[in-house]
């Protein structure tokens, strides 16, 4: 099996997220530096990091209850059909900390992690999370201090 740093990617997160978990652990355990890798950004998860691309998956989409805001024909954006447990979510949220994922880094529109969660609206807002989001609060946003 390849154990490369560059397999680490939004798409396989997306996709296969046992994969995902399993080279996390793998790297992890291996005191591999994946840094880099967890805060690369790509054009279709808008310019995300690793850990903002979790949070746009874990749950169940919130467009598919008839949002107002959100058009039913849209489709194909990131996340659009897949879906990750709040157990394994907050799994790998743990594993991502630890790896060193930036978790101040923003999004293309400048939102930090809390500003997402508190806004609970957009294309990729999540329901059905809410132990995923405390762990959020507990392991991400209290000790960046970024809650009011």
């Amino acid at each position: 099996m390849d154990f490369s740093p560059s397999l680490l990617t939004p798409k396989l997160l997306e996709n296969n997220p046992y994969k995902y978990m399993e080279l996390l652990e793998y790297f992890y355990e291996n005191k591999m530096d994946i840094s880099h890798q967890l805060n690369t950004k790509v054009y279709n998860t808008w310019y995300s990091n690793h850990l903002f691309c979790l949070i746009y998956l874990v749950g169940d989409l919130h467009a598919n209850d008839n949002n107002e805001d959100i058009d039913e024909n849209v489709s194909g954006f990131y996340g659009c059909s897949s879906s990750i447990s709040e157990d394994m979510g907050i799994k790998i949220l743990h594993l991502l900390v630890k790896s060193g994922v930036n978790t101040k880094d923003t999004n293309y529109y400048k939102e930090t992690i809390y500003d997402f969660l508190r806004l609970k609206t957009g294309l990729t807002y999540r329901k059905n999370n809410t132990k995923f989001v405390e762990a959020i609060i507990k392991s991400v946003i209290k000790p960046n201090n970024s809650e009011p």
